[in-house]
């Protein structure tokens, strides 16, 4: 009878990793958006102790 040894198994494991690792697809690449908002609010007209 055959004896199975840790390195019958290094084939196999490897295959394990590789196959999955081949068939993936490379990931669809999002497109990089920057919105930039400006506005001429100064920390002035957040607050005024002399009320309106």
């Amino acid at each position: 009878m055959y004896k199975m040894k840790a390195n019958d198994l290094l084939p196999i494991a490897g295959w394990c990793i590789a196959i999955p690792a081949l068939q993936a697809e490379e990931p669809v690449k999002q497109p990089n958006i920057v919105i930039i908002l400006a506005d001429d609010l100064g920390f002035g007209d957040l607050y005024s102790s002399e009320g309106a």
